[in-house]
């Protein structure tokens, strides 16, 4: 994936009329990269990396029945299969796996209590 300059970088030569392979060598890409940006256009989509996240929709109201106290992820992928979500439990584990760290610094936190000598 380029970076945004990259990009830039990539019209910017072509508007001063540079070819394909021309701009590839100056910018150190591949010539088909930059024919894919030129035929995506600087105003065109940018593809996504990375597979479709399976409980990108429903992971605020996992992260808020696991802040509620439900801390066993099968009961939570047990409720999702209940509403026809069907994921694996490694991946419900993954989605809690920030609010169970949280919450385990959380109760190692002590409150210092002084008293007097004596």
């Amino acid at each position: 994936m380029l970076e945004q300059r990259d990009v830039q970088g990539i019209f910017a030569l072509r508007a001063r009329e540079w070819g394909i392979k021309a701009v590839a060598r100056e910018l150190g890409i591949a010539p088909n990269t930059v024919r894919f940006w030129v035929r995506q256009r600087e105003d065109g989509p940018r593809p996504t990396t990375g597979r479709p996240k399976a409980l990108e929709a429903w992971l605020p109201g996992v992260k808020g029945r696991f802040m509620e106290g439900i801390h066993n992820v099968d009961v939570l992928r047990q409720e999702l299969a209940e509403r026809g979500i069907l994921v694996s439990l490694r991946t419900v584990e993954r989605a809690t796996e920030g609010l169970r760290r949280e919450i385990r610094h959380q109760e190692r936190a002590t409150l210092r209590f002084e008293t007097e000598p004596g």
